[in-house]
């Protein structure tokens, strides 16, 4: 009866430990503030998510921080976090990896990838966003709007090689096993300009 309670007690002190951490977190976390900047005259937006979205975040120096209200700028490549007292920083510190709304993310040479398949032949994803300058005849002001311009990488023993969306580049960059990953494709009617089925494409791979 001792060691049960000697067991409980421990685990409600660990309880109110862990609470208390989880309610500091952020003030955890080296954040400078970041002057957001003004997109009034561009349709569209910067961000893969307007809203703050739930995120996971693991630092340079090991640590790992839950439940951040996070949001990714895909026109410059950086990742927000909102303080406890709603205003947006910028991550001090190097951030290694990170979810955001459940997707993926690990970061090369300070560049953000979203991981779309995982494993010793990775499939990533750096999310752009690039501003396109449109001058419609007879106007002297020219509209400007954000535009997804995505590039996808394969990351092999540490490389990282820039890839296209099409058959051609995807079995180049799968070599050594083309036979079987051409009856794949076939099986599995994967359509190479559908994030999804390329993510299916390099699991089956990975798997062979």
């Amino acid at each position: 009866m001792k060691n049960l309670l000697k067991a409980t007690a421990m685990l409600l002190l660990f309880f109110a430990v862990d609470c208390k951490a989880q309610g500091n977190m952020v003030t955890d976390i080296n954040g400078r503030p970041y002057r957001t900047k003004a997109y009034d005259d561009i349709e569209g937006s910067p961000y893969l998510y307007d809203a703050w979205m739930p995120g996971t975040v693991k630092m340079n120096y090991g640590s790992v921080y839950t439940n951040i209200s996070l949001k990714l700028n895909e026109q410059e490549g950086k990742l927000y976090f909102k303080g406890k007292n709603d205003e947006v920083l910028e991550f001090v510190d190097p951030v290694t990896e990170f979810t955001l709304n459940g997707m993926h993310f690990i970061a090369e040479a300070g560049t953000f990838y979203q991981v779309l398949a995982d494993g010793s032949t990775k499939l990533l994803k750096q999310p752009v966003k690039e501003i396109q300058e449109t001058k419609t005849y007879g106007s002297a002001v020219a509209s400007k709007t954000f535009i997804a311009a995505d590039k996808y990488f394969v990351m092999s023993n540490g490389k990282l090689t820039a890839v296209k969306k099409d058959k051609k580049a995807i079995l180049a960059a799968l070599a050594g096993k083309q036979a079987e990953v051409e009856a794949y494709m076939k099986k599995e009617s994967l359509n190479f300009k559908n994030d999804a089925d390329l993510a299916k494409l390099f699991i089956y791979y990975n798997s062979l």
